[in-house]
């Protein structure tokens, strides 16, 4: 066997440091949950909070305003995209706000609380979902103390 030229000792001394340290993990990388899109049941944890938009008929400055209500997460997500699926088609990742899908009557107490919910996620789709993903609540839990 022949020894190896300087010029392929060179490319090795060049490409080597790259394919060592371009797979290695993020040191100190949090895990972020992984979560999927509707008919899965998924449980989050944040504080409910209310935000104005511009609404129908265009939702830009000319149009009314509408009430939205969102759940600040605890810590982010990402969802996982459902192949096949028109409107769930998209991953996210490091999702913090998530749109709630609440009556006025049904926010208006929880406004500020730290609440635990369960219920199923899809994609925005509409002028009136003002996040990337949106939460249908089935079950709602106010935490103690919050």
């Amino acid at each position: 066997m022949r020894p190896p030229t300087p010029l392929i000792i060179r490319i090795l001394a060049c490409i080597c440091p790259f394919f060592l340290t371009a797979h290695k993990a993020p040191a100190q990388s949090p895990l972020v949950p992984l979560l999927h899109y509707e008919p899965a049941i998924v449980r989050l944890e944040g504080i409910v909070h209310s935000q104005k938009s511009p609404g129908p008929p265009n939702y830009d400055q000319t149009s009314s305003t509408e009430t939205w209500y969102y759940l600040l997460l605890k810590q982010p997500v990402s969802v996982a995209p459902n192949r096949g699926d028109q409107i769930n088609s998209k991953a996210e990742a490091g999702v913090k706000k998530i749109q709630l899908i609440l009556s006025s009557r049904e926010a208006h107490t929880l406004l500020g609380k730290r609440v635990i919910i369960d219920g199923t996620l899809f994609h925005a789709h509409t002028g009136h979902h003002h996040t990337q993903i949106v939460l249908q609540p089935s079950a709602l839990f106010v935490q103690i103390g919050s």
